[in-house]
């Protein structure tokens, strides 16, 4: 037994020892070494795109093109020319608006190898988005026919262009057909509610809103317009506690303030208000908007002298508002300057016709959207009111029903053009604004 043990000491013994001289004598073959790393570079070339592309992917489907632009970048930093990478940051152009990046990015996507059919099935979105409808709706079934992950993007860029055009009903069609496939969308919800909004379905866009939210708690957008629907129908209490959740987004806080300040003023909270005014302005001095609440708030309590200044800074940020003009005579004529008084009231005295004509207008472009000659007229006087963007969109959707109409196409020159003449509208006087339902 002892012979025994002694020799199973010894073979584990040199077993040890021959182990450890392998390992010490062991030395890479440096040519596979080096071919390893090479093999592992280009792998990790090849793959890395996929995570931040990834992602992108899943910013934009969230609509934040800030963290979608990080991470499109991130996948540039290494390769520079990949075609998913191309065709997002296509979209992402799209997204804000910005056509002529979009082009250069889908040229890119192409020359990188993106489909050709992913490529032109961007183009028809981006006419759509851009209410060119008349050549996107011969496209629309198509797309839905093969809308793979698309089906949202799809179903928001026709929609937008509906709206673009103020075809509202169509938008509708398109938003109900989105909703019966996916009923959780929550942003196709919140569409919904923004357009039954301004069709004046006050209730079944509550409905919606509301619905939004409970999906998708975290979805300002909608809290702000419910915001805005429940200050509109005097329920100002529930109107803040929404209001109050849309402060912290930097695209909605200042017209978060404004209409939380509004909603305090309705329930006696003068000083509250004021101060949320005096914090929006100071953040945003070029807000118009936030000026004449102001104004308006100080006249209401009694101090005309304050208003004024409040209100003339308001009016010259924003001329043509009525309301401004309106409240500003009411404090001048408070503080003995009838002539200044005057001056303004006869600018608002100016502008009952052409408000009366431009809501007419309006309820029978709704009543008739195929109607040209009434959205031409609508756009016409939006023009030489100095609504131009406001005008533009008219005049845009006249020639999606009339092409060849020479006016709309005119006076949409015009607004393009980088150097007015003294015959465009725009050198015209300015006219009163007056706000369309």
């Amino acid at each position: 037994m002892a012979q025994t043990s002694d020799q199973d000491s010894l073979q584990k013994h040199f077993g040890r020892n021959t182990a450890k001289n392998a390992i010490n004598n062991w030395k890479p073959n440096r040519k596979w070494l080096a071919i390893a790393l090479l093999c592992l570079v280009v792998l990790a070339w090849q793959l890395w795109p996929a995570i931040p592309n990834w992602r992108a992917r899943i910013a934009l489907h969230n609509r934040d093109t800030a963290t979608a632009n990080f991470w499109l970048n991130a996948a540039e930093v290494v390769v520079r020319n990949h075609p998913e990478t191309a065709f997002l940051r296509a979209r992402w152009k799209r997204r804000l608006g910005d056509l002529a990046g979009f082009r250069l990015c889908l040229e890119k996507a192409f020359k990188c190898g993106a489909a050709p059919e992913r490529l032109e099935r961007e183009q028809w979105m981006a006419l759509a988005q851009t209410g060119q409808m008349r050549e996107a709706e011969t496209h629309f079934a198509e797309l839905l026919s093969i809308p793979g992950n698309d089906v949202h993007e799809i179903c928001e860029a026709y929609t937008a262009g509906y709206a673009r055009l103020h075809r509202y009903g169509d938008a509708i069609k398109v938003l109900d057909a989105w909703l019966a496939d996916y009923p959780q969308s929550s942003y196709a919800l919140l569409l919904r509610g923004r357009v039954l909004r301004h069709l004046d379905r006050a209730h079944e866009a509550e409905t919606d809103l509301r619905r939004a939210i409970t999906l998708s708690p975290y979805l300002v957008d909608a809290q702000f317009e419910l915001a805005q629907a429940l200050k509109e129908s005097k329920r100002p209490d529930e109107a803040i506690q929404h209001y109050d959740k849309c402060l912290g987004d930097a695209k909605l806080a200042a017209s978060a303030g404004i209409g939380r300040s509004i909603s305090l003023k309705m329930i006696g909270q003068f000083d509250m208000a004021r101060g949320q005014l005096h914090q929006v302005i100071a953040d945003n001095p070029d807000r118009a908007d936030a000026a004449y609440e102001l104004g308006l708030l100080e006249l209401e309590a009694g101090d005309a002298k304050s208003a004024v200044e409040h209100l003339q800074r308001a009016s010259k940020l924003n001329p043509t508002k009525i309301e401004t003009r309106y409240s500003l005579f009411q404090a001048l004529q408070i503080c003995g300057r009838q002539e200044e008084a005057a001056t303004e009231m006869a600018f608002v005295e100016a502008a009952k016709g052409i408000s009366e004509k431009i809501q007419k207008l309006s309820d029978a472009s709704q009543s008739n959207p195929a109607d040209a000659t009434v959205r031409f007229e609508l756009g016409e006087l939006l023009f030489r009111q100095g609504r131009e963007a406001e005008a533009a969109s008219w005049l845009q959707s006249v020639l999606q029903i009339t092409p060849e109409h020479a006016g709309a196409r005119e006076l949409l020159d015009l607004h393009n053009s980088a150097k007015p003449t003294s015959a465009s509208p725009r050198s015209q006087p300015l006219q009163p604004e007056v706000h369309q339902r």
